[in-house]
């Protein structure tokens, strides 16, 4: 799930500086639907799995799924699983938002803050490695992977 919302968010300053078009640079957060109405996701304080509501009751919403289509339905039934796994199993971990504004700042400033985004490319590149589809095409590139990176990659929307 992506959340985007109209504003002049330091996020949206940051992704505008990458190149990333206005409807990718609008995007604010991103999620991962667990089943029965719930989302794991990076937020104040910390990764956590709530209800969808209400944290994106107030928001403007797309979904999309990043599974191989050429498999089975069965083998990315079993692929989802695994991501959700992998990224429940960061609950309880700190947001890392004084890292996060820290490379909105400088972008130099080294390693790769725990946020939604960098939540959600850790859960597939542990699943899918190479063929992760967080990677994959071209496209402007920031330090570390963002929402706009995200909602730009083939088959998310």
């Amino acid at each position: 799930m992506a959340d985007g919302a109209k504003g002049g968010s330091a996020i949206q300053a940051y992704q505008s500086k990458y190149g990333y078009v206005p409807k990718a640079a609008d995007t604010t957060h991103v999620a991962i639907y667990c089943g029965n109405g719930k989302v794991v996701h990076a937020v104040r304080p910390q990764v956590r799995v709530e209800p969808v509501f209400p944290y994106f009751m107030k928001r403007e919403v797309c979904a999309g799924r990043w599974l191989p289509l050429d498999t089975s339905p069965k083998r990315r039934e079993a692929l989802g699983q695994k991501i959700r796994d992998h990224a429940i199993g960061f609950s309880g971990q700190r947001y890392e938002t004084l890292r996060l504004f820290r490379q909105v700042i400088d972008s130099k400033y080294g390693g790769t803050p725990l946020v939604c985004s960098t939540l959600v490319d850790l859960a597939y590149d542990a699943v899918l490695g190479e063929d992760s589809p967080v990677h994959a095409g071209p496209g402007p590139t920031a330090p570390f992977i963002t929402p706009a990176h995200l909602f730009s990659r083939i088959g998310f929307r």
